[in-house]
């Protein structure tokens, strides 16, 4: 082997683990911006319970262990729910059944959450699964 092959192997090498660095780089900025916006969406969140009352249409949605979290067109903070779903669905779970653009209620002293989409109701039940339980 001459010492122009061994120096392009060798350059070859370098630019290899030049680009497996960058890629993790990269991996690593993209995680961090990700981490980021959970944390800001977790912290800018009020948890709906019992007494709260929702109405409006859907702006935003992120998801994060089995919590929604939904920002109403208009307000400035998320509203956060529990495990919410409702097997005779598909997709059964609150979280990735609610698009943006569709219509949100929750009346005061209520564990029901009501869903419109194109003038068609669908019920949740906040923080259970009872509905048609498949357990």
């Amino acid at each position: 082997m001459t010492q122009k092959e061994c120096d392009k192997g060798q350059k070859r090498k370098l630019d290899e683990s030049i680009m497996i660095y960058l890629g993790l780089f990269f991996v690593i900025i993209l995680m961090s911006i990700l981490v980021f916006k959970t944390i800001t969406v977790y912290n800018n969140s009020e948890l709906v319970n019992l007494d709260t009352e929702l109405n409006g249409l859907v702006e935003k949605k992120s998801e994060y262990k089995g919590q929604i979290f939904i920002l109403l067109s208009g307000k400035d903070k998320y509203w956060s729910i529990d495990h919410s779903r409702n097997h005779a669905y598909a997709p059964s779970f609150l979280g990735a059944f609610i698009k943006k653009g569709d219509t949100i209620l929750k009346n005061s002293n209520s564990d029901t959450i009501i869903v419109s989409r194109n003038n068609t109701e669908y019920l949740f039940l906040i923080g259970d699964k009872l509905f048609n339980s498949e357990e």
